[in-house]
């Protein structure tokens, strides 16, 4: 998000931009993680499909850790 006089929003708040994707990281390894994984947990639950909090962990994992490594690449490459 860039303002009007060129400045992006993490420079513009003072806020560092490897915070921002550190405090984000990770969120969709529980059902309760983020906006994403509830939608799923409502289609899961909407379809009768049974499936524990460890289940969901479990299948979440690899997602998780590609999303960790796509937006580290990301922080590195882009956003210099």
């Amino acid at each position: 998000m860039w303002h009007d006089d060129g400045r992006s929003f993490c420079e513009f708040g003072g806020v560092d931009r490897h915070d921002l994707h550190a405090g984000h990281s990770g969120s969709e390894l529980t059902p309760i993680g983020s906006a994403s994984t509830l939608v799923a947990v409502t289609i899961i639950h909407k379809n009768d499909f049974a499936m524990s909090f460890g289940r969901f962990v479990k299948l979440a994992i690899p997602f998780a850790a590609l999303q960790i490594v796509l937006a580290t690449v990301y922080v590195l490459l882009v956003l210099r």
